[in-house]
């Protein structure tokens, strides 16, 4: 009877500690560029529909969808570092650190706010949770 190893892949040869060998160097998963163009596709959805106090909201996306790209291995790591009120918009700064050995990338994304058409009426009107937005 032959025993037979059922190891897949294993490799047992001596590992060079050099630094800058091929072996060491960490490959990325995913580009900046992919990870940036899908927080724009996520920030497209909020735009021109943010007022001042709804900021969050994108944010809290960002976060959900850098924190699955995490989880699942694809980046290293991710911080909203600022979420700054402008005249026209959200602008939020956020650092994707793609793989551990490498620095984060700083990404500016930026966020339309709400214009209304009738600043007037807009101004007048009284939001309530339940029932929405009502005339003074």
């Amino acid at each position: 009877m032959v025993k037979m190893d059922a190891t897949f892949n294993s490799n047992n040869r001596p590992r060079n500690r050099n630094n800058n060998s091929y072996h060491n160097v960490s490959r990325a998963l995913i580009n900046i560029n992919d990870v940036k163009y899908d927080l724009l596709k996520i920030a497209e959805m909020y735009d021109g529909l943010l007022q001042d106090g709804l900021g969050h909201l994108a944010a809290d996306m960002f976060s959900a969808y850098l924190n699955d790209l995490r989880k699942d291995n694809w980046i290293h790591g991710f911080e909203i570092t600022e979420m700054v009120l402008k005249e026209f918009s959200f602008t939020y700064d956020v650092n994707v650190q793609i793989t551990g050995d490498r620095t984060p990338k700083k990404l500016k994304i930026h966020v339309g706010l709400y214009n209304s058409k009738w600043p007037e009426v807009a101004a007048s009107c009284n939001y309530n949770k339940e029932t929405g937005y009502h005339a003074i």
